[in-house]
């Protein structure tokens, strides 16, 4: 459902923040407050989103695309897991995977460097004259 907000024409901003002051008067107030802020959010977002994409370089523009479809199908991931074995379950695997990504991250950082001191170390070593 929270797809098809991204379809939601411009014409549609009036009849939104009617709604959300009818929400607002009937004691929806959470309703009301999400109704407001998506018609806030659809009439400034673009005004704010299109000078930015028409700044930005092609190759930047692809890879924010690329980000976009690999959230869109951790999504996915994480919805049909969720539906499969549970949410506790899929929280339990989702917090295993990201411990694993943080120890590779590290430990990657920390054997870049090592083989960065190795490098220099051999550079160095090898033009000192020998006597």
């Amino acid at each position: 459902m929270r797809s098809l907000v991204a379809f939601l024409p411009v014409e549609l901003l009036p009849l939104l923040i009617s709604a959300g002051g009818l929400l607002f008067v009937i004691g929806a107030r959470r309703l009301a407050g999400a109704a407001i802020v998506l018609a806030i959010t659809i009439a400034v977002l673009p005004v704010v989103l299109a000078p930015m994409f028409d700044l930005m370089p092609a190759w930047l523009l692809v890879l924010v695309m690329i980000g976009l479809m690999i959230g869109l199908v951790l999504g996915l991931l994480g919805w049909l897991s969720r539906s499969l074995i549970g949410r506790r379950a899929t929280d339990h695997m989702v917090g295993a995977l990201a411990a694993d990504v943080v120890r590779a991250v590290v430990v990657g950082c920390f054997r870049l460097a090592g083989r960065i001191m190795v490098a220099l170390w051999r550079a160095v070593t090898s033009r000192a004259p020998r006597r």
